[in-house]
């Protein structure tokens, strides 16, 4: 009698537990999609290449909703497993490349900053159900009526949340600035481009502070955020260049734009100094940009423009303009 129990026992943990691990794994898979849809309806991206275009984060948080919701329903089971073992292989893949190369967040949960430590470990655990889930003692304890009427729940689902998240995530706009400084739409974030400035007018200066200086002269501007790693290390850089230049050789001077969120006190990076000069964006807008960005101005006019992705910032040496 007692073996007759703990074996009804030890089934009914066979079928829950897997259950329970699945359930849990659909609503991870819910959340990160509803964040990333958050995150493409509201900010514009950083499309640098395929893998951070507009359209396939779109089409990357709806494979997540409908994974999710397959693994919250469980309406096909097999199905089901096969597909969590080929995405959180590529997940945990991605996650791991994201740990070697130091990244500071995954990206997996929209504009939330997460370790890539511990959606690697996540993602392994899952790996690891999904090999071993008993998606056969699944298939047979659902009737074919209930496994009907799970699907058709699911689809319908899928289909109200799919319709709508990828309507506001693909169709959202940012506000853009044109090269006379005018802000071009009604949004409150504003989508810069630095790559097209070169040869034409710093379309900054009506909202920097110093924006006047800034039109006259040669200058070496850094945007930079004060929390951004390699933004120190470029004014590091930019401050050792202003150091060690001579008095009597004329050069560009430097001048720092923070870009706003501005720190809290005692978290500022820079102080002032005669040898450079300190310039803030206007906190009127959220302004989208990759920092750093060093330009170089003649006369308030763009000559030249170094982004994050180049190799180096901009020329490791000041050029004398006389």
């Amino acid at each position: 009698m007692f073996a007759r129990e703990q074996g009804r026992a030890v089934l009914a943990g066979a079928f829950w537990l897997p259950r329970l691990a699945s359930g849990a794994i659909g609503l991870v898979l819910l959340v990160t999609a509803g964040l990333k849809a958050y995150q493409l309806a509201t900010e514009p991206t950083y499309e640098k290449d395929l893998f951070t275009s507009r359209w396939f984060l779109v089409i990357l948080l709806e494979f997540e909703l409908a994974l999710g919701l397959l693994f919250l329903f469980n309406p096909l089971p097999r199905i089901t497993r096969n597909l969590g073992i080929a995405c959180f292989l590529a997940f945990s893949c991605r996650s791991f490349y994201q740990v070697l190369s130091g990244s500071n967040s995954c990206g997996c949960f929209g504009g939330i900053q997460v370790n890539p430590w511990y959606p690697l470990a996540f993602d392994l655990a899952a790996l690891g159900f999904l090999c071993y889930w008993p998606a056969g003692l699944d298939c047979a304890s659902i009737t074919e009526a209930r496994r009907s009427l799970r699907f058709v729940l699911v689809t319908l689902l899928y289909l109200v949340c799919a319709i709508s998240t990828g309507i506001a995530s693909s169709t959202y706009g940012p506000a853009t600035i044109n090269s006379q400084g005018e802000i071009v739409g009604t949004r409150s974030v504003v989508f810069l481009e630095p790559e097209a400035w070169p040869g034409q007018p710093f379309p900054l200066l009506k909202h920097i502070d110093i924006g006047g200086q800034l039109a006259k002269g040669e200058w070496i501007a850094l945007l930079y955020r004060y929390d951004c790693p390699v933004c120190q290390e470029e004014i590091e850089h930019y401050k050792r260049l202003a150091l060690s230049a001579s008095p009597n050789q004329p050069t560009r001077r430097i001048a720092f734009l923070e870009v706003p969120p501005f720190p809290s006190e005692g978290q500022a990076v820079l102080s002032q100094d005669s040898r450079w000069v300190l310039g803030h964006l206007t906190k009127e807008k959220q302004w989208f940009v990759e920092t750093p960005v060093v330009v170089s101005l003649a006369e308030g006019v763009v000559t030249q423009v170094k982004t994050k992705s180049d190799k180096r910032v901009m020329l490791r040496n000041m050029v004398p303009t006389g």
